[in-house]
């Protein structure tokens, strides 16, 4: 793995890093440390919740585990990430397990390219980045597809098909990884109830809030505040 990891140092378009299973940085590029910020081996040591938010670096931690537990690539994940000033820019990430001489999974490796750099792979993401940015910036109102379709300016089944071939997944799936995501900041920042928080990001009730948040984190509202606020406390570790 070192090997193949040094190559990354020569990829300034690329950000590398790895993590042991606690979500420890272990190693990263020069790539990683522009993007924080940061200088030459400032990372080593620590975690997400050094470099962001609670509510984002619990997102990493959280698409880490499933990458450790499942032991298989999780490959072109599209994310919205801040640079050391708090910009956000558009990503795609790739993520990989590591492992030891027996095959045992002991941590975790990514890499991931900016958007806007790679001109040649964003082609697809850039027919639906109009309706992502609505997405983003508008995810606690009621979206249909008919509107994001319109302001790509696809047809409903072109905006379908491009938008599944791009993210592997439906506008409708996207748009509750959002909210659910969003809930995230509430959860742990505010003592709001789940029903407050459920309308607050755009569900319609605290039931189908549940439902959708244990689609995608296992697990329910309630037990993800508990697991996140231990999380900070520890450093995520």
């Amino acid at each position: 793995m070192n090997e193949l990891a040094d190559l990354f140092t020569y990829l300034p378009m690329v950000v590398y890093w790895e993590k042991d299973r606690k979500g420890v940085f272990v190693r990263c590029n020069s790539g990683f440390e522009e993007l924080h910020g940061i200088g030459e081996g400032e990372a080593v040591g620590k975690t997400d919740f050094d470099f962001h938010a609670p509510e984002i670096a619990s997102g990493y931690r959280a698409e880490d585990e499933l990458v450790i537990a499942n032991g298989e690539v999780l490959a072109n994940q599209l994310w919205m990430v801040p640079d050391g000033l708090g910009v956000l820019h558009w990503w795609i990430s790739t993520k990989t397990p590591i492992r030891n001489a027996g095959g045992k999974v002991i941590g975790v490796a990514g890499a991931m390219y900016e958007i806007n750099s790679a001109a040649g792979i964003m082609s697809p993401y850039s027919r639906i980045e109009a309706a992502l940015r609505v997405m983003h910036e508008h995810f606690q109102e009621s979206l249909r597809s008919e509107e994001l379709a319109e302001v790509c300016h696809l047809s409903l089944s072109q905006f379908n098909r491009v938008f599944r071939s791009s993210l592997k997944q439906s506008p409708k799936a996207y748009l509750n990884r959002l909210r659910i995501n969003a809930s995230k900041k509430l959860l742990i920042e505010s003592e709001m109830p789940l029903s407050e928080i459920a309308v607050e990001v755009g569900f319609y009730d605290g039931s189908e809030f549940g439902k959708r948040f244990r689609e995608q984190e296992g697990m329910t509202p309630r037990a993800y505040r508990i697991r996140l606020q231990e999380m900070i406390e520890t450093g995520g570790r």
